[in-house]
């Protein structure tokens, strides 16, 4: 119990100390974007159709882009779905539960986030 408290003051000192910019979230080390990738093979044209679209606004991936998310827009129940509206938001849906912000990686991991999700996006038209 001694060490999980002395653990636990050795971190908030070192937090503390650090300053405020510092004390937030560790950068995240080479190649664990790949590992955290998820498996897309399951999302859903409506999760799909949303990460397209803020995969285009920010500029992650090309004009062809456009005509899957059109298609994937024409489906019966994808705008308006929440999936859609995540996906929109820059959260990945994979399709077991789980959610991937697409905001928490860096911009080479969105970039192939953004590819992924175009490639498994031409399967679902």
């Amino acid at each position: 119990m001694a060490f999980r408290h002395s653990v636990v003051c050795v971190l908030l000192f070192t937090s503390l100390a650090a300053g405020p910019a510092q004390a937030q979230m560790p950068a995240m080390p080479k190649g664990m974007g790949k590992m955290m990738m998820p498996d897309l093979s399951s999302i859903g044209a409506p999760n799909a159709a949303g990460v397209l679209g803020y995969c285009m606004k920010n500029k992650l991936v090309g004009a062809d882009a456009t005509s899957v998310a059109d298609g994937l827009l024409k489906k019966p129940g994808v705008k308006g779905s929440k999936p859609y509206a995540a996906g929109l938001a820059g959260t990945l849906q994979p399709g077991n539960g789980s959610s991937f912000p697409l905001a928490n990686v860096g911009s080479d991991v969105k970039s192939k986030a953004c590819g992924a999700v175009l490639k498994q996006a031409k399967h679902l038209l």
